[in-house]
């Protein structure tokens, strides 16, 4: 997450006029649910799931 928020707001302070921060911040709110979704450290069993 924190990779992906600073790469966009990196992005925008060098070239603020190449996207629409606000525009677009819909669409990078749902990638970056979509990421924690497929996460596979998110994803994976803990040792308390274990059988």
């Amino acid at each position: 997450m924190r990779s992906f928020i600073s790469g966009i707001m990196e992005n925008w302070l060098f070239a603020p006029q190449s996207f629409d921060l606000k525009k677009e911040a819909r669409a990078y709110v749902t990638i970056l649910l979509e990421m924690y979704q497929l996460c596979p450290t998110l994803r994976a069993s803990t040792v308390n799931d274990a059988p």
